[in-house]
């Protein structure tokens, strides 16, 4: 008898698992059960979104030069890239995609909710702006700007709607090396 009890006990915690984890699907539910899942071990599965995505954002941005007041032109971030048969078997840059698909989803909501300078304070648009600002140039840029757009899916003629134009954002020049240990870093700032 006492084998049998414990041989019971993994088949229990799978079992409440396993409700919990169905009972977690439902929104009556889910706020209760997931306060009670601070590890986050209950699954959340969404096959079908209250609220699909029904087109893809697209993060463009342009530079102003050194000493000019013009600006390149238009450059979509290369972390969009294009997506083909094989992503459906190797698609490494999909963590990258979806990165960018989140955060292009927060800013949208962000900017339904703020105004103005604030806007530019928030989580979103800051990494967004990060982002932009990593991207290598070929040469020394002054400011740059960023803009996201959203396209209304596959086969559709409607032009792209603009979500937002950011305000135009002063890069620091950095130093062409990094200067070693022990060499006086003076020279390069």
């Amino acid at each position: 008898m006492g084998a049998a009890w414990i041989q019971g006990i993994p088949a229990a915690i799978f079992g409440v698992w396993l409700a919990l984890s169905v009972l977690a699907q439902f929104p009556r539910w889910k706020k209760r059960i997931r306060r009670l899942d601070p590890l986050a071990l209950l699954p959340d599965w969404s096959f079908f979104a209250p609220t699909p995505a029904k087109g893809d954002f697209h993060v463009l941005y342009r530079d102003r030069l050194p000493r000019e007041t013009l600006f390149t032109e238009w450059i979509e971030l290369p972390d969009a890239g294009r997506r083909s048969l094989l992503n459906g078997v190797w698609n490494p840059d999909r963590r990258q995609r979806k990165a960018l698909f989140d955060v292009c989803t927060e800013l949208a909501k962000r900017i339904q909710d703020t105004e103005g300078l604030a806007l530019q304070g928030t989580i979103p648009y800051l990494l967004l702006l990060n982002r932009v600002s990593a991207v290598e140039r070929e040469v020394p840029v002054e400011a740059t700007q960023f803009m996201v757009m959203m396209s209304h899916g596959v086969g559709s003629d409607k032009e792209p709607d603009i979500l937002h134009l950011s305000a135009l954002h002063g890069m620091d020049a950095a130093p062409e090396r990094v200067p070693e240990p022990g060499e006086k870093e003076a020279a390069y700032a």
